[in-house]
């Protein structure tokens, strides 16, 4: 697994990569710095549900027992090389989606907006 820091338009957080070889997968995640309190997590897991519902890559995943919250995205490369033309738009969706939703998930986590308004602020 490789942990990487990223710093994007909107915040900063950390970046894991791990090569499945055996299943010939690549999986990246981007870790958001908010830990989500326990009060928080339903209304947290609701907006994530919004974001996630027509999302043509990846998916948001609260953890409910510690407040976590990541941003996967993956790829099964059979047959072929990891090259970076192909690796690269992967980790790019993936940090830019993250960076993009991290002040809203912040701001429904805060309970300072509240998740069904969140997902029309597009």
């Amino acid at each position: 697994m490789l942990r990487l820091a990223y710093s994007g338009d909107i915040g900063e957080f950390v970046v894991l990569i791990r090569a499945r070889e055996d299943a010939n997968q690549l999986i990246v995640y981007s870790v958001c710095p908010i830990e989500v309190e326990r009060d928080m997590r339903a209304a947290v897991g609701g907006y994530l549900m919004r974001l996630n519902w027509g999302m043509p890559f990846g998916n948001f995943e609260l953890h409910y027992a510690t407040g976590e919250i990541r941003f996967r995205t993956s790829m099964t490369i059979e047959n072929a090389e990891a090259t970076d033309s192909l690796v690269r738009p992967l980790i790019y969706a993936n940090v830019n989606t993250m960076d993009r939703y991290l002040k809203e998930i912040g701001a429904v986590a805060a309970g300072t907006l509240p998740p069904d308004l969140a997902d029309s602020l597009g």
